[in-house]
């Protein structure tokens, strides 16, 4: 065997963690936000191979399902009539509300709500 599955290992991970805000006017209103951060991890050999083949898993879907819109695309386009077009939505995207009118903490720092396209 060529690892000792008891190793210790140490690295770094992106994770998303709930953080609470509180308005730095009043010092009173709470907000619960989602943010991703880097957070430092110790793992045992065996336990980060059987992560990382779950991830390897994921990832090859993600790839599959990438392939196959690829292709179907590809059909499209090549098939198009002269009278014909193609319109392509990246229904993805995340769009941020604003206000008319705005205070500065909405400018550094305050988090918009977002909308994203379902």
């Amino acid at each position: 065997e060529l690892l000792d599955e008891e190793a210790i290992i140490r690295c770094k991970e992106w994770v998303r963690k709930k953080v609470k805000l509180e308005k730095k006017v009043t010092g009173k209103k709470e907000k619960e936000i989602i943010k991703v951060i880097k957070e430092n991890k110790q793992w045992n050999s065996k336990e980060l191979v059987a992560c990382f083949q779950e991830d390897m898993k994921a990832f090859k879907k993600h790839v599959f399902n990438i392939q196959q819109q690829y292709k179907a695309y590809r059909t499209c386009i090549d098939n198009l009539d002269e009278n014909e077009a193609v319109v392509q939505i990246d229904f993805r995207e995340n769009c941020n509300c604003k206000l008319s009118e705005e205070d500065q903490s909405h400018h550094f720092g305050d988090s918009r709500n977002q909308v994203s396209y379902m």
